[in-house]
């Protein structure tokens, strides 16, 4: 697997899942939801979910009510109430007195809503996790909204109007605006003229050191950057390793850097392979699964007979994930092996190679 696609599905454990059954379109970021909705708004709810029925009980809907209090873009009413239905995976959690921005299709436009139009002209494909909170007057939320519509007005070229925006993302207390933040990163990382300088780089790289940031998002971050101009990698992961003293931390920096091919993270690995905490023996052994040709064997080896049996599992499917020919030498030694639980389990990661072969 690429360092493209290692870091996407990396990065989708830090980002909300933006797919869904049945939906009219799949979006996930802040500026996608601007670029592409019909209405976008800045509302109060004036109730949660309610049920409309048809006369004779022939139809019924989940709808919101809600209060514009401003119109970001689109064209559509600036002021008044509002109703409107979700059509998303995942019910939208909105509750009266909420604040949030609002992004709107119009009804008429879906031949599948017909029957609704008139009722309902207006319906949202925000789902669970994409409401768009906004906290309360300080809530930078709004106005970085308003900041990516002007870009998008502009034109949406400028590299480094990009970059100020993410830094704004990335640098908000919003655990929503630095999820966005991310994802647009991961989006846009190859375009000119955004990580392609180290006075752009550098803009970014402080971020890596910004306690502000969780620190799978910062261990994230170190891997977009890797090998920019001007950015030490090793060191940044050297310090970021050394501010992970909790287990649980080091857990997440081993799930986040498992398929990292930065120099000290197979040295790193090793050491909480180590570890007396069990959970964080298990996450770096099967980290090595994901390490290809960087794997440790030897770590493999010894963790299969760890006496913590999560381990030992670990190590069989790491094997198994391998599939090269001293991997399934060692999956064949734990087959003929003595323990019946081990062996059935090393049995069937080579019979699910050879299946593949």
């Amino acid at each position: 697997m690429g360092l493209g696609l290692r870091l996407c599905a990396a990065l989708l454990l830090l980002l909300p899942s933006v797919a869904g059954a049945h939906v009219v379109m799949s979006r996930g970021s802040l500026r996608q939801y601007l670029q592409h909705s019909a209405l976008a708004l800045r509302v109060e709810f004036l109730s949660g979910p309610e049920i409309w029925q048809a006369p004779g009980g022939a139809d019924r809907q989940e709808h919101f009510r809600v209060r514009i209090l401003e119109r970001l873009a689109g064209d559509g009413p600036e002021r008044g109430e509002l109703e409107f239905f979700p059509h998303a995976e995942g019910f939208p959690g909105f509750a009266a007195g909420d604040r949030a921005l609002l992004f709107l299709e119009r009804t008429a436009d879906q031949p599948e809503f017909a029957g609704h139009a008139t009722r309902f002209p207006w319906f949202s494909v925000q789902g669970a996790g994409e409401e768009w909170r906004i906290a309360g007057p300080g809530d930078p939320t709004p106005s970085l909204a308003r900041a990516w519509l002007v870009w998008l007005d502009d034109g949406g070229r400028d590299a480094d109007g990009l970059a100020e925006l993410l830094a704004r993302g990335l640098g908000s207390p919003a655990e929503a605006l630095q999820r966005d933040a991310f994802l647009e990163l991961v989006r846009a990382r190859e375009r000119a003229g955004l990580l392609d300088r180290p006075a752009a780089v550098a803009r970014f790289a402080a971020f890596v050191d910004d306690p502000r940031l969780p620190l799978g998002r910062r261990a994230a971050l170190i891997q977009i950057l890797a090998g920019r101009p001007g950015f030490d990698a090793d060191a940044a992961f050297a310090r970021v390793a050394a501010a992970a003293q909790d287990p649980r931390e080091r857990e997440i920096l081993v799930r986040q850097l498992a398929g990292s091919s930065l120099a000290p993270v197979g040295a790193w690995l090793a050491q909480q392979a180590a570890s007396a905490e069990a959970p964080l023996r298990r996450a770096a052994v099967a980290a090595q699964g994901r390490r290809g040709a960087g794997a440790d064997l030897a770590l493999l080896a010894r963790a299969l007979d760890d006496p913590d049996a999560g381990v030992a599992r670990a190590a069989v499917r790491a094997l198994g994930a391998l599939d090269s020919e001293p991997a399934r030498h060692l999956l064949a030694g734990v087959a003929a092996g003595a323990d019946p639980v081990r062996a059935r389990w090393a049995a069937a990661e080579l019979r699910r190679a050879g299946s593949g072969s």
